[in-house]
Parts: C-alpha cells; structure tokens; sequence
C-alpha cells in the first residue's frame, strides 16, 4: 500500500510526468520511424541533478515497453528496448560491459576493449534492439578532465554510426560535456531535457512542489501513522531536505516507512520518528537538529538550494540565489 502511494504521488508530480511525455516520444520514435530514412536519427539527452527522480521515471516508462520482448526462431530473445547502466571504469570498456551485462552476456568479460565492443554492437543488431537507454552516462568520463570526455564522445560517436538505432542518455548536467567536446556529436544531438529540482523562489514550482507532497501527507494523517505534524510544516521540512529534488522526496517516505515498521509504532508518526527518516537520507548535508521540530525559514530553503546547486555543479544552468537561469 505505501509502495503505491509513493509511486503514484512521484508520478503525478508535474516535472515527472513532463519528462515521461517526453521519453515516450523519445522512444516511439524509435519504434516507428518515420517513413524519411534517417530522420529519426539523433541523440537524445534527458539530464538532471542526482536524485531528482531519473531512474525513477526511465523505469517507470521503460515498464511499459517490456511486452514487446519475443524470442525468435532460434530462441534468442528479442529486446526493442534496452535500458543498461553504466559502471565505472574506462569510456570503451564500461560502454561495451553495461550493453553485454543488459542482454545478460557477462561471461565474456574477459575479452579485449575492442573484442569487446564489437561484441556489444553485434548483440544489439541480433537481440533486435531499437531504442538503447543509456542510465548514469556521466560515467564513461573522469570527473573534470577535458581528455576523458573528448575520449568518450568519439566512444559515442562511433557507437552511433555503427548502430542504426534510437539512443537516449539519461545522467547528470555535466554529461553535456560529452557533445561539447565533440562537434560532430553536438550536431547529432536534440535539445537536452532538463529534470530539474523544484525552485523555491519561483512561487508557482514551489505551489507545483506542495501540490505533490499533499499525496503524501494525506496517505499519513489518516490511522494508523496519525502524522503528529501540520501539512505546511511537513512540506516545508520536506523542502528543506530535498532542495525541491522529488526523488529525494521518495526516499525520504520509503525511509519513514522503514523507521514506522522497524520501531513497531502503536501511536502513529511523531517529530522523533520523522526526525529518524530525515536522518537517513540527509548524506550530503548538516542537518543540524530535527526540520519537523520547528519551523524553516525562507533563508534556511535559499541556503540548501546554493549547496545543492553547487555540490552538484548545476551554477551554468541555475543561479544559487535560486532562480532557474535557464530551460534550454
């Protein structure tokens, strides 16, 4: 019951489901391209801030698209959609692993980078793969080194021209540095989506980012959570602690629903348990005391928005005083 809530209120809220829109276009194309040879043909960027409810949505829609999966006449299985992660661990070689563990081929890990990669390209033409979803692809890069990501965009480049396919990227904002790097990359790319967090100073975001806790909040005022708190001072705290990263938000529920069963509560949720949840996913800041004991000011949501911005390197696309800088 708590596991559907949590998934229908983070699929209601208005940036999830703009990027699901926008995914399912992504991907239908890809299943039916239009009758123009190549026209469908490019890359495609769905970026945002970790956290903020990527995966979430990449396995939400991709979901869907598993009905599809066949085996053929010679009982091998027919993937049209292919979501892998990547790993850490070299441009060439993490790409050519993720695709060879996604189609379940991890035995030949053992081969050489280009054997390798060969191999993976030749599996995606067999299993029949049309749209390849590529999870966490700020990873084939070496954090800050402008060589390490010419290196992995060319990796990109070439995978694209051997594979006539529908590919969507999905990772962090500084993947951008991919296509920047390699001109011929950009001029094969669409106009990258952003998954942003909701932006407290913009006062229709944060009636957007109140609309979706209010899901929340009414599955826990009813028995037997009995939520000893108001609505504002929950969403208020609940901002505070996810910098209007809704993905942040899930994880805080599965983590009150953890504390709720692990401390076998008779009396609902009190300040403490909520403090307790709190406490569990803040990994990258002070909390500095329980957010459901008092009340946050506006000055407490503008200092967690500039250290969220700025410890996930976002100041090209969004001001740290808290205003989006721009949607392209």
């Amino acid at each position: 019951m708590t596991e559907n809530i949590i998934n229908n209120t983070v699929h209601r809220h208005p940036s999830f489901k703009r990027v699901e829109q926008t995914l399912r276009i992504y991907i239908n194309e890809g299943l039916n391209p239009p009758v123009v040879a190549g026209a469908y043909r490019s890359l495609k960027w769905i970026l945002g801030p970790s956290r903020s409810g990527k995966t979430q949505v990449v396995d939400h829609v991709i979901s869907d698209y598993k009905s599809l999966e066949t085996v053929d006449s010679d009982n091998r299985k027919i993937i049209p959609v292919l979501k892998i992660t990547m790993q850490t661990g070299g441009s060439k070689t993490g790409l050519a692993m993720a695709i060879l563990y996604g189609l379940s081929m991890e035995k030949f890990a053992g081969r050489t980078v280009s054997e390798k990669f060969d191999l993976a390209i030749s599996q995606l033409k067999l299993h029949k793969v049309q749209v390849l979803i590529i999870d966490e692809i700020q990873q084939m890069t070496d954090a800050g080194r402008s060589k390490s990501f010419r290196g992995a965009a060319d990796v990109l480049k070439e995978l694209f021209e051997r594979v006539p396919i529908t590919f969507i990227f999905v990772g962090l904002p500084n993947a951008e540095e991919l296509w920047l790097n390699n001109t011929q990359l950009a001029n094969r790319s669409d106009r990258r989506v952003l998954f942003m967090p909701y932006d407290y100073s913009d006062p229709e975001q944060y009636k957007q980012f109140v609309s979706a806790v209010k899901g929340y909040y009414d599955f826990y005022v009813t028995a037997p959570y009995n939520i000893e708190v108001g609505r504002e001072r929950f969403t208020r705290a609940l901002y505070f602690l996810s910098a209007g990263r809704f993905g942040l938000v899930s994880n805080f529920m599965h983590s009150l629903q953890l504390e709720f069963l692990r401390t076998n509560q008779k009396f609902g949720i009190n300040k403490n348990l909520l403090g307790a949840a709190a406490e569990r996913i803040a990994v990258d800041f002070d909390l500095d005391g329980n957010p459901f004991e008092r009340d946050i000011s506006d000055r407490e949501f503008s200092v967690r928005w500039e250290q969220m911005i700025l410890k996930e390197d976002l100041t090209r696309i969004v001001g740290v005083n808290g205003r989006l800088a721009h949607h392209v």
